[in-house]
């Protein structure tokens, strides 16, 4: 397969993740918590089945003198194992095991899965990307794909990895992108310098820290949820 090149958001990623290839601070990680009622096995094949079709998960990444690039892989292939764990601790603390494990980029893939099973039924999905691949909100997408896969709904291809590292080289000096720089520029002008408790620039933090509360029903309103207890996480 040949090169490709990386596409701006994903060189920036990338140089941070040079400055400590070992840490595990650009693994994005999800879980979906079904009930007894979603049959593993068809879970992971829908999942398996849908991560085939999203190219950009099944590259290798390198550079040749400062010029970093990815390479799709000639014949990927998704591991969705199946594992049984006793309780909703240990699916948490298996999970939290694995995000803490950084992606080798130069051997790809950059995404990992599961299935697990918890308890007495629960089926949970799990998975972790690295952000050189996705964002939330292809996250999303792929999740999307998945539930219509897993309920027998119809699906539609994901694009190819080329078409957007083209779109992304087509804007790069653009009228469009002279058109946003300059709305920022404007929209940014006079704001203060971002600031921190350290007082210094500082790498990337390893794991990231967590907290997650409860909202009530009065704040939660002001959510556009469809979900009531709503929850907050950051």
């Amino acid at each position: 397969m040949s090169r490709l090149a990386l596409t701006a958001a994903q060189r920036g990623i990338w140089f941070a993740q040079q400055l400590d290839p070992a840490s595990p601070a650009f693994v994005t990680a999800d879980c979906v918590q079904a009930g007894a009622s979603v049959d593993p096995e068809r879970l992971a094949a829908a999942v398996r089945t849908t991560l085939l079709e999203v190219e950009g998960l099944h590259v290798r990444c390198g550079d040749d003198g400062g010029n970093p690039w990815q390479e799709p892989v000639a014949a990927p292939d998704v591991d969705v194992p199946v594992l049984a764990l006793p309780d909703a601790h240990a699916a948490e603390a298996w999970m939290a095991a694995d995000v803490a494990r950084p992606f080798d980029l130069a051997a790809g893939p950059l995404c990992r899965q599961a299935i697990l099973r918890v308890g007495d039924g629960a089926v949970w999905w799990y998975q972790a990307i690295h952000h050189l691949a996705t964002d939330a909100y292809a996250t999303s997408l792929i999740m999307r794909q998945v539930a219509r896969r897993y309920g027998g709904a119809e699906t539609k291809a994901f694009g190819a990895l080329e078409a957007l590292i083209a779109l992304d080289a087509a804007y790069a000096g653009s009228p469009d992108q002279d058109a946003d720089r300059a709305y920022w520029s404007a929209v940014l002008a006079g704001a203060p310098d971002a600031i921190g408790l350290a007082g210094r620039d500082d790498g990337a933090a390893g794991l990231p820290l967590r907290a997650a509360t409860a909202l009530d029903e009065a704040p939660a309103r002001r959510w556009p949820s469809r979900w009531s207890p709503c929850g907050c996480t950051a």
